[in-house]
Parts: structure tokens; sequence; C-alpha cells
């Protein structure tokens, strides 16, 4: 869309009538790209189709989630069928858990998925409302909205089987992270602390993907002025404000190291581009730290740390982490080594 747009404001100062074909062709195209992308994946189908059966609703705060995933038709078994509960504020990933079943028989043909989930207590789980959203994710594929109420959970709720014992796939976390880029060292005085510094070589390739947009975008408006020295001045602002504030996106990714460091039942945290900026959390302030799923950059998925305070909103405290395993392994370190095993009511 931002291409598409540039084009037009290049085509608008070129004043060339013949030159008006080309975002018109890349319109095209990308509808036609889109529909195709629309209509023929199955997964498509299978999303609009699948169906989540529950013998309780609405969800409870602080409950559990259990039920069966029904599906259309059947599908062979491969491999660990991932499993997401997720909860939403104004469109941000705020808590999420993750569950891998495994253990069927290879090739098996499924039509039903069990599922179960325990929900945490609030103020980490909120009940659906204007900006909230509860949703439940199959393999990327298949996402049921879920109601979530709050209030005294009825006793029948924790006698709901969970139907997904047995095919459990044992958690394997690494003993410390795979990433070159993170560097993890327990700190001196009894190991009764560690400090992670996350460099900024993890953010190459998508620091210089967003420094060949910015230019792209720098480009058309040099080009646009050189082609026609009366071009409007609002297209030059566009494409040259557009273009400044993607390089500078682009550079403080490049440039920026982010250390954590937990001793004592505090973490601090010191972000550096050019000046240190620190902050410190106190355990006690903490009820619990989780790893969400950011987005993605190509293939891979993206994830940050966020750690839930109490009577506050979620805080950020790193992001950009391209193993999910390492993003798990430093939620580990950080509730072992600030006695946050488990989240806090």
């Amino acid at each position: 869309m931002g291409t598409v747009i540039s084009l037009l404001f290049f085509v608008a100062a070129r004043h060339d009538e013949e030159a008006w074909k080309l975002p018109l062709v890349c319109v095209a195209v990308g509808v036609v790209i889109t529909g195709v992308g629309f209509c023929l994946p199955p997964v498509r189908l299978l999303a609009n189709c699948a169906i989540f059966t529950s013998p309780m609703l609405p969800l409870f705060c602080g409950g559990v989630v259990a039920g069966i995933i029904r599906l259309p038709k059947k599908f062979r078994y491969k491999g660990p069928i991932r499993l997401q509960l997720r909860c939403l504020s104004k469109g941000y990933v705020v808590w999420q858990d993750e569950l891998a079943l495994d253990g069927f028989d290879a090739g098996a043909e499924l039509r039903e998925i069990p599922v179960y989930f325990r929900v945490p207590p609030p103020p980490t789980a909120k009940p659906t409302g204007l900006y909230v959203r509860w949703q439940l994710v199959m393999q990327r594929a298949a996402v049921f909205e879920l109601p979530m109420v709050d209030g005294p959970v009825p006793r029948e709720v924790f006698e709901l089987p969970d139907e997904t014992v047995g095919h459990h796939k044992p958690a394997e976390l690494p003993s410390k992270p795979t990433s070159r880029h993170i560097r993890f060292s327990p700190l001196c005085g009894g190991g009764d602390g560690f400090q992670v510094e996350l460099l900024p070589g993890r953010n190459l390739a998508l620091g210089l993907w967003g420094m060949g947009f910015a230019l792209m975008f720098l480009g058309l408006a040099i080009m646009s002025v050189l082609e026609s020295p009366s071009t409007p001045w609002v297209t030059m602002i566009v494409l040259g404000a557009g273009g400044t504030v993607v390089l500078t996106m682009a550079a403080s990714l490049l440039l920026q190291k982010t250390m954590l460091i937990v001793q004592g039942g505090i973490l601090g945290i010191v972000n550096t581009i050019g000046l240190n900026r620190r902050r410190k959390i106190h355990a006690a302030d903490i009820t619990d730290v989780i790893a969400v799923e950011q987005g993605s950059s190509g293939k891979k998925h993206l994830y940050a740390i966020y750690v839930h305070r109490t009577n506050a909103h979620p805080i950020r405290i790193c992001g950009t982490i391209y193993s999910r395993n390492d993003a798990e392994w430093l939620v580990q370190e950080m509730k072992k080594s600030m006695n946050q095993s488990e989240p806090r009511a």
C-alpha cells in the first residue's frame, strides 16, 4: 500500500497521462493476489468450518477453558498440534498460553482436538468487553472468539476433565539462550541474580530491510524533484517525512542494546541508543512475566517479554527475540530469580 501511494505521488508530479498505468497495474495485481490468497488455501475453509464446543460457557477469569475443537473433515496427524489461548486488549496481546499436543499415533486421522487451559485470575485476566477479546487459536488456521466473564468461579468449572492428558508434549527449554546475540551471565554473589544482554546484531536483517524501504521513499522524493522542479511541496514532504521516520526506526533497531539485570528482588532495564535509559521494577509489584508473539519477519516469528504489575498496565521490557524457546527461557529465568514461579492473584 505504501509503495502504491508513493507511486501515485510520483506520477502526479510528472503530469504524464501514460504514467498512471503503473500504479493501476500494481493495484490490480494486489487485488488478484489478495483474492487468490483468500480463496485457495484450505486453512481458510478450516477456519470457517471448525467448531469449538465446551460444556460450560461463558468462561470465567481464574477458571479453565475445556472443550473440543471439531473439524469439518479428518486430517492426517504428522506432528505436534499447537493451540494458543490469548487475551487481546485494544488489539495487543496482553496474555497468552500455548499447548502442544503430541502422542497421537503416527498417521492417525483426527476429527476432534481436545482443549484444556487454565485461565489466570484478575488483574492478569480481564473479562471480555469493548476493548478486550479472548481467542483460541489452532495451528494459526482456526481462530475462535471466546466469551470471558469476571466474578466467582463456579465449583463445577474445576471438575471439568482434562482430555489433553497423555497428549502433552514436554517442554524442551534450553539451559541457555540459543541465539549468539543474547548473552547470559550469572552475577557474583552466590547465584542470586543474572544479567542478560540483547545485542543489536539480532535485528540486523530487520533493520537493513527497514533502511532499504526508507531509502526507496527518499529516492522517490529526490526523483520527483529532479524530474519536475515544480513538484508540489506536499509530495516532497510526505515522501521525505515517510522515509525519514522509517529510516529512524530502522536505525534504532540497528543501534539499540538492551540489558536486563535481575538481582535482590529488583528488575533493572537499561536501553542504550547513544544515551542510557534506566528503569527499575520491584519484584513485589510484579504479578506475572510472559512471552508474547509481537509479529513476524519473513518466516521468523518475533517475541517480546512483558511484565504484569499490580493495578497497572503491562510493561514491555524487551522485544524482537527470534526464538520462542529463547523467550520462554528468559521468562523462566526471571521467574526463578524473582520467586515468580506461579502468577499471584
